[in-house]
């Protein structure tokens, strides 16, 4: 991006408008600049009493969900979409991006035991170093939108009996349509089903 949407230009008039829906005002916006770099520069805009907010950097936006809650993926939808035609005032290329989902989660197996589940992944170590991670990097070829992504399973260190799963999933060319959330959440599963575990429902 040649720059960000700043005060004064339309792209902050259309964020302006199109975010008031979902709670935005001027007076929300935060210009973050923790270093001399462009790449740590960011715009920061909470949204729907700071459940959600909206990131903007040089190269990348994001919608970042804390806490998922009720209704939470149609908002990020059309946030994105929102985010994508203002940024497109700024690059004409701003919509030839891919899209890349990422979610941290403790799962809490049913077994309560995730030594035993983490075992049957890993080998080696000894009584002085003993791994308790492991990542897979994820491939996928066909007709399926989803062509890469990487998934890290570790024991949980803030619940018990509970495994951490750090996923990352990347759709090349992907549209914000509502039935992206959908094809997301079944991808989800489908990649934790492969790995032996399975959400509750």
């Amino acid at each position: 991006m040649p720059g960000l949407p700043v005060p004064g230009t339309p792209a902050f008039s259309q964020l302006c408008k199109e975010l008031k829906k979902f709670g935005f005002s001027g007076e929300k916006y935060i210009l973050e600049t923790p270093s001399g770099k462009l790449s740590e520069a960011r715009i920061n805009i909470p949204l729907l009493q700071d459940s959600l907010s909206l990131r903007l950097h040089y190269e990348w936006f994001e919608v970042v969900i804390p806490v998922l809650i009720e209704g939470a993926e149609k908002s990020a939808i059309d946030i994105a979409n929102t985010a994508l035609a203002a940024l497109a005032l700024l690059d004409d290329d701003a919509r030839n991006g891919d899209l890349v989902v990422h979610s941290l989660a403790h799962l809490k197996l049913a077994s309560e035991d995730p030594d035993s589940y983490l075992s049957e992944h890993l080998i080696g170590g000894s009584e002085f170093c003993q791994p308790d991670a492991f990542a897979l990097t994820l491939n996928i070829g066909g007709d399926k939108a989803h062509r890469k992504g990487r998934v890290v399973i570790a024991r949980s260190l803030g619940f018990a009996g509970a495994l951490f799963v750090d996923y990352e999933g990347e759709y090349p060319g992907a549209e914000f349509r509502p039935a992206l959330v959908e094809e997301v959440r079944s991808e989800y599963k489908w990649r934790l089903q492969d790995l032996g575990l399975e959400a509750a429902s």
